[in-house]
């Protein structure tokens, strides 16, 4: 009997010393330390993401700037292609006037040229009178001169005492003629007789 106590005393004992040393746990405490960590860790992916979120847009920022200035570059560069362009069909267009008003200036007829043509011409138009002029027989005239307007007046007087003039335009060769025929025609009337002397040439 007396053991039992004994052994239900040593029991007891243990029991106590065990609840004793056990640590007790601040459940506050530690609930507070868990809460803290998990609020660090939301804060720090806020973070993370926020920052993600900067470099995007900056990123988006840079890539329009550097398309924009793309898009300016290439503009640029077509507005320089077409002043160029421009530029040069202006230097063209003035060779080409200068070219033009030369060659008029070196195609122009001499007084012999056209006097040579009208000649050309009334023979054409009289057979015979080529003929008459050459058996010296008939009072036929030529001459030519150049008028205060530039044109060549090409004078011819004929067998028949009808004088007629060519007025023409040493570039174009374009001639138009008048009459004058003492007794029938006192003034000197265009006859509306037009021609081209270069065809003649």
């Amino acid at each position: 009997m007396k053991k039992r106590v004994f052994l239900a005393l040593v029991a007891l004992f243990s029991i106590n010393a065990l609840a004793c040393s056990t640590p007790k746990v601040d459940v506050g405490v530690t609930g507070q330390t868990v809460l803290s960590v998990e609020t660090e860790k939301s804060d720090q992916v806020k973070k993370a993401k926020d920052s993600e979120q900067v470099s995007s847009s900056e990123q988006t920022v840079k890539e329009d700037k550097t398309a924009q200035s793309g898009e300016t570059s290439v503009s640029n560069q077509m507005s320089q292609k077409e002043e160029n362009t421009s530029s040069k069909d202006n230097e063209n267009s003035s060779d080409t006037n200068n070219t033009e008003k030369s060659s008029d200036v070196n195609n122009k007829l001499t007084n012999e040229q056209a006097l040579l043509a009208i000649k050309k011409y009334n023979y054409k138009n009289n057979p015979e009178l080529e003929n008459m002029e050459k058996s010296g027989e008939y009072t036929i005239e030529w001459d030519v001169s150049t008028n205060e307007s530039g044109q060549i007046v090409v004078y011819f007087r004929s067998y028949t005492a009808a004088q007629i003039r060519y007025y023409i335009d040493p570039v174009t060769g374009d001639a138009y003629v008048t009459e004058l025929v003492p007794g029938i025609i006192d003034e000197e009337t265009r006859s509306g007789e037009t021609l081209n002397v270069r065809d003649y040439l």
